[in-house]
């Protein structure tokens, strides 16, 4: 991942549930500080024709790393919308 300022920074992590079509959960670790294991679990739910995916990212060690993860998610999804609309 790059950040804003131009450095970039790797992150791992392993499945630990894989519930298809509705739910999937992973642990998150960023290399720069590989001692906070965050986990993301993903729902999805389909109605109307359309899904909706609730995301959630929890076990952010500071204050500081949970806004800088909220502006890049929002970045990533503001993308994805992008894309999707073509």
């Amino acid at each position: 991942m790059r950040r804003p300022d131009g450095t970039e920074v790797e992150a791992q992590g392993e499945y630990t549930l894989i519930d298809r079509p509705h739910r999937l959960v992973m642990t998150w670790t960023f290399d720069d500080d590989p001692s906070n294991e965050q986990l993301i679990e993903l729902s999805f739910s389909e109605a109307d024709g359309s899904t909706t995916v609730l995301m959630v990212n929890s076990s952010i060690s500071t204050d500081e790393r949970r806004d800088a993860q909220d502006e890049g998610w929002h970045g990533c999804l503001d993308e994805l919308e992008r894309v999707v609309a073509g």
